[in-house]
């Protein structure tokens, strides 16, 4: 089984082709669709090494890393597809745009892949060194990057949603051990709700997560040396470890470089250098709950060093002092996602929509209320949205719980029916998310369950296939079932 995400794996996907490629020849052995869910189950793979590729408009193409089938056991594979930014096609009529038929997007960006790092001509090998590759993004006499005419220090900066900048000088407040890096990108005029904290552009980083097979790979192991070989200019050499530390449920991602960088100032007699030394740490967990429940956790550490931090033309090795510095940084992710059912904002796409409804179906458990669940909504929303929320309840019934224990009831006809054909099976009474005229029944004092007998092997994924593109029972499950059924409604009936 595949669960085919976007957004560092925080978006189930749907609708998204996936085909099944046998390596290392590459043909395709089968093909579909990923459902509501984002999940995509190919059904009896004979064992071997395979691959999946995911094509989704709007998408990048996405091949995953590859994994083993092995004879009776089931592969779990996360395949994250990343956006693809096209430019739109605009219509010139004569008549001028009044200021409602504006046609100016609400956030124009570039974007670049951190394997550019890996092939580039870069001067140094940090994504601070990528960003001068966009357009609109140049580097200072100083040093300092220039993001759309900006100054420095109006720009903001996000990793993976968290926001840093260095609050006393306005400069981005870390470094990423080069493999850590996923892409870079800049957003123009990011006015949307979900940013702030700057005056001309947003730099986001998004940084790579584990992986489902375990790899282990060094970089950057030549050092750049001066001219004539007089010394090591520069000595980056890197170190990646990603893997499953559990198999389909929690991935690790562990990055180290070593920095060692001369920067000779020519203006100056024997051109001194200033000297940056650095050991950069990246660490980050991420833990797949459930299908929408998602935590993940990152720790940076980037302690470094310079030696003469601010010699330039006027300023000689004697009057510049050495910088040192100990900066890490660590967040939590907590993601939680409800089904927006229906989703209702706005009259045109170039129009921010003053107001928004969202339609959610929820199951609530026997034992909870209203009230309590609104308080659910209201906190994960946090305070400032839940302060302009109205939450109105429109339809609602009251979770019911059939008599399983009374002995003379319905309840033991039915265990006592699978104990019978199955010796070893063990009935339990569940709770049915799905909803069913039943409950009106019981509300009625008539005892009803729901009794569909199948025996499935244990890696069978039956419960996940509800209302999925490939909705199926075994018919040796189907045989097994059908013979319980017949014996529970004989032994209820005398």
């Amino acid at each position: 089984m595949a669960t085919v995400t976007t957004l560092e794996g925080t978006v189930q996907l749907s609708g998204t082709q996936v085909e099944l490629r046998e390596q290392p020849s590459g043909a395709v052995l089968a093909m579909t669709r990923s459902d509501g869910a984002g999940h995509v189950v190919f059904p009896d793979v004979p064992p071997g090494r395979y691959t999946l590729g995911a094509v989704r408009a709007g998408f990048v193409d996405s091949v995953s890393t590859a994994f083993d089938v092995r004879a009776g056991e089931a592969a779990n594979v996360l395949l994250d597809v990343q956006l693809t930014f096209t430019i739109p096609t605009v219509d010139v009529v004569a008549k001028a745009p009044s200021p409602t038929d504006s046609i100016q997007p609400v956030s124009m960006s570039d974007m670049l892949d951190g394997t550019l790092m890996e092939s580039s001509p870069l001067e140094g090998d940090d994504f601070q060194s990528l960003l001068p590759l966009l357009p609109g993004v140049v580097r200072g006499a100083d040093g300092r990057l220039r993001v759309k005419g900006g100054q420095p220090t109006q720009a903001a900066l996000q990793v993976s949603t968290a926001s840093l900048v260095d609050p006393s000088t306005g400069d981005f407040d870390l470094e990423l051990p080069a493999p850590s890096v996923e892409s870079v990108e800049v957003l123009a005029n990011p006015f949307a709700a979900e940013f702030g904290r700057f005056a001309t552009s947003v730099t986001q980083i998004r940084t790579r997560r584990g992986t489902d097979e375990w790899e282990v790979k060094p970089g950057s192991l030549m050092p750049r040396f001066h001219k004539g070989f007089r010394g090591i200019r520069g000595f980056e050499p890197r170190l990646s470890v990603r893997g499953p530390l559990q198999r389909g449920r929690l991935f690790l991602a562990q990055d180290w470089q070593y920095r060692f960088v001369e920067t000779p100032v020519k203006s100056l007699p024997d051109e001194p250098d200033v000297e940056l030394t650095s050991f950069d740490s990246f660490t980050r967990l991420d833990a797949i709950l459930s299908a929408r429940h998602t935590v993940g956790g990152a720790l940076i550490i980037f302690p470094r060093n310079i030696n003469q931090a601010t010699m330039n033309t006027f300023r000689p090795p004697e009057t510049t002092p050495s910088l040192d510095q100990q900066g890490w940084s660590s967040g939590l992710l907590d993601r939680f996602a409800l089904s927006p059912n229906v989703v209702q904002g706005g009259v045109k796409f170039n129009v921010i929509p003053g107001s928004a409804t969202l339609e959610i179906d929820v199951r609530r458990l026997p034992g909870s209320d209203e009230v309590a669940f609104e308080d659910t909504i209201r906190g994960l929303l946090g305070p400032e949205l839940a302060a302009i929320t109205d939450i109105e309840l429109v339809i609602a019934s009251d979770p019911l719980v059939a008599p399983y224990e009374d002995p003379d009831g319905l309840y033991p006809v039915l265990a006592n029916a699978v104990r019978a054909h199955d010796p070893e099976g063990t009935p339990l009474p569940i709770m049915a998310p799905f909803g069913t005229d039943a409950k009106h029944l019981l509300g009625l004092g008539v005892p009803v369950f729901g009794f569909s007998p199948l025996r499935q092997p244990p890696e069978e994924t039956y419960l996940e296939r509800w209302h999925g593109v490939d909705e199926r029972v075994s018919i040796d499950g189907l045989r097994w079932g059908l013979p319980v059924l017949y014996d529970a409604v004989r032994r209820f009936c005398g």
